[in-house]
């Protein structure tokens, strides 16, 4: 007899009933999201229904042990009974449990912040900033299953370092103050997952990553002299 399961244990019951779930998690510029599998393999061994028959001695009384003037001899299943001169008969039957073990890795990518013009910027001088995040969906086999994992960017937020904050992939502002400055972006990310053709396990995980550090050099705007002819 052979029987399946696949199966992973601390698994909410949602997740558990898939047969796999996270069980790993790194989280610094970018997500790395795991999902993990265990099948247990259950196979019994049963002895042949068809068994072959042996030439048998045993005392009258049944016993091999205690011994009677007359004794019977006959010819029976293998393993029926204790024949004279036997050694105790082995099980019929016997388990073999085995387990198997997959995982499959995937990583968000990181999130990138730009900003326009580029170069110096002059006080009052409107910049652009933009951050973007590529949604990403990772697909591979799982103990021989299709499994899926989809990274999503679910909101957006700047930092700038006059302590103005913004709320959106993209961003228009402008400094008051001559001095270098620096931005950066923070993505949100949703992780998700499906395993072996079953519906989607939403928001597994909510992560934020922070995007590359802007530098930004703010000068004053150039002095102009009027000429009078």
């Amino acid at each position: 007899m052979l029987s399946l399961q696949v199966f992973m244990a601390s698994c909410d019951l949602i997740a558990a009933s898939l047969g796999a779930c996270g069980c790993a998690i790194s989280v610094n510029s970018e997500v790395e999201y795991r999902i993990c599998a265990e099948q247990k393999l259950s196979v019994e061994q049963v002895a042949p229904k068809d068994k072959p028959r042996k030439w048998c001695k045993y005392y009258s009384n049944g016993t091999i042990d205690v011994p009677t003037p007359l004794f019977i001899e006959a010819y029976v299943y293998v393993g029926s009974r204790l024949c004279i001169g036997d050694k105790p008969a082995n099980n019929t039957s016997r388990s073999i449990d085995d387990e198997l073990r997959d995982q499959l890795a995937a990583r968000s990518g990181f999130a990138i912040a730009s900003w326009l013009p580029g170069g110096e910027l002059e006080i009052d001088e409107t910049a652009q900033f933009e951050v973007v995040f590529a949604n990403k969906v990772v697909a591979a086999e799982l103990l021989g299953r299709e499994a899926t994992i989809r990274f999503t960017a679910t909101r957006f937020r700047w930092v700038f370092s006059d302590g103005e904050r913004a709320f959106s992939a993209f961003h228009q502002k402008a400094f008051e103050n001559a001095e270098n400055q620096t931005a950066q972006a923070f993505v949100g990310i949703r992780v998700d997952y499906r395993f072996s053709g079953q519906p989607w396990v939403v928001g597994v995980l909510e992560a934020e990553i922070p995007s590359n550090l802007l530098l930004l050099n703010v000068v004053e705007k150039p002095r102009r002299t009027l000429l009078v002819g």
